[in-house]
């Protein structure tokens, strides 16, 4: 009798709540209004969508009325993000509202994210659970269905403000708050990437840039969170970020990066990927020189080369200390290594000490 009795409340107080939101009440009456439909909301379920849909339509209607969609009150805006996230996620897989009208929706529910970081702010609580809908329902492909770009961009910008400041979460919250927050980033960040088509070409560029910009090694020790972050994104994504990556980091020395991304372009070099050649190809000739095969055996050896300070960079071998106007360096490199990114060199030579200058292997530039 209680269970029924509560089951019909809230219906009851859904139409309340949106006749009363249609009259614009203003002030503490409208927030007040806006954080009962907001809890009322979350409690429906997708499977109640038909019996509710009389109750959930004043509400619908009074949400999207411009004087509460654009409401300037940071309270009153946030309580309304949260209303709609809970609508969307009713509707889902269907948006609740026409397509111009739910980009000015993801726009209000992606501002929200934005701050996250004050976990002091009693709305904290408000923001995680809108984030962890939003990655629940995919929201993101939403966003790509609607072209919101831009909203996509900034949301990952902002995650990558954020998730340093995580690391003063144990402050406030358990180590398992933090995971789940970090997850649900995680999860929504995924989805995006996941789900970009060649349409997005464009997108999924810029937000490969910001996966690398967070993977730099020194970002490893200054910001450890935004580090670990985006290594997980690339992990997760790495047939998708392959030849985006290979394409942006052409002329560039990879070795600054993560080893994640080091290992991107080895698997593509050893699985014959012609992109990664044209790759390797920006950093250093492919000579040709040799068709034999070489054993076992011979991969082991060290061989001599004067290489140009690009494969140096490539391979983390650059003497810093040695002038810098020096366009070879001399090094000692195991021919396996050679091998490995697919260069072909015209002669090798048993590592030998003792080496005269005229035994290297000499490459032109």
């Amino acid at each position: 009798m209680e269970r029924d009795a509560a089951e019909e409340e809230t219906p009851r107080r859904l139409r309340v709540i949106g006749a009363r939101l249609c009259s614009l009440p203003d002030g503490d009456e409208l927030l007040s209004l806006l954080q009962e439909a907001s809890t009322l909301l979350y409690k429906v379920d997708q499977n109640e969508l038909d019996s509710m849909h009389s109750a959930l339509f004043p509400v619908m209607s009074a949400l999207i009325k411009t004087e509460i969609l654009e409401h300037t009150d940071p309270g009153v805006k946030l309580a309304v993000a949260s209303c709609l996230t809970a609508l969307t996620k009713i509707r889902a897989p269907d948006p609740p509202y026409d397509d111009d009208v739910m980009k000015g929706v993801l726009k209000l529910v992606v501002e929200a994210f934005c701050e996250l970081d004050d976990v002091d702010c009693p709305s904290y609580g408000t923001r995680v659970s809108m984030l962890r809908t939003f990655a629940e329902i995919r929201g993101c492909a939403l966003l790509l269905d609607l072209n919101c770009n831009d909203l996509i961009r900034d949301m990952f910008h902002h995650f990558f403000r954020i998730i340093p400041l995580y690391e003063e979460v144990y402050i406030y919250f358990s180590n398992v708050h933090q995971k789940n927050v970090t997850s649900y980033m995680e999860s929504v960040m995924k989805s995006v990437i996941e789900e970009t088509t060649e349409m997005e070409r464009d997108l999924i560029q810029d937000l490969a840039t910001c996966l690398l910009q967070n993977v730099k090694k020194g970002k490893k020790e200054s910001l450890p969170e935004s580090y670990l972050l985006a290594e997980k994104i690339i992990g997760q994504c790495h047939e998708k970020l392959k030849p985006v990556f290979i394409k942006l980091l052409q002329g560039t020395p990879i070795n600054e990066y993560t080893n994640l991304v080091t290992s991107l372009f080895q698997d593509a070099t050893d699985a014959g990927d012609n992109n990664v050649d044209a790759f390797m190809h920006g950093m250093v000739d492919h000579y040709n020189i040799t068709n034999q095969e070489h054993s076992n055996e011979d991969i082991g050896f060290q061989v001599v080369c004067l290489l140009p300070v690009d494969v140096l960079r490539f391979y983390n071998r650059f003497d810093k200390s040695s002038d810098a106007s020096l366009k070879t360096q001399q090094v000692n490199i195991f021919y396996r290594d050679l091998l490995r990114s697919n260069e072909k060199y015209l002669e090798v030579q048993d590592y030998n000490p003792d080496a005269s200058p005229d035994m290297y292997v000499k490459l032109p530039l």
